[in-house]
């Protein structure tokens, strides 16, 4: 019978840590900048969201995982969240200027998250 490191915790924590942080502070600085910009795109927005909602159910799946609720939501989230993250990288090219390399860049951080993510219960 195979036994979890007990650390796993620690070590995906400061993992998700390490790639959302950066993450968020990007798509946060993107959104207070189109705010002072009245002429933006919408497309700007679907990748900010985008990357918002990845990281709110990433909260809780990591919360799930951390406390072993749902076996279901343990193995669908990290298929949900590289859609997620893909279709945030998608939309981010469809923005024009600085802000398509800031979007597309928090949301290819949030893309390797879900993929490191498979692997942290195990």
């Amino acid at each position: 019978m195979l036994i979890a490191d007990p650390g796993w915790i620690k070590k995906s924590a400061l993992l998700s840590l390490a790639l959302a942080v950066p993450s968020l502070i990007l798509l946060v600085k993107v959104w207070r900048d189109r705010s002072q910009r009245p002429k933006s795109t919408s497309s700007a927005t679907l990748a900010i969201w985008a990357g918002l909602v990845f990281l709110a159910t990433y909260v809780a799946w990591f919360v799930n995982v951390t406390f072993e609720k749902s076996v279901m939501f343990m193995v669908a989230w990290p298929l949900i969240g590289i859609l997620l993250a893909l279709l945030g990288c998608g939309i981010s090219l469809a923005v024009g200027g600085e802000d398509r390399k800031k979007l597309f860049i928090a949301n290819a951080l949030l893309l390797i998250l879900a993929v490191a993510s498979i692997i942290a219960p195990n």
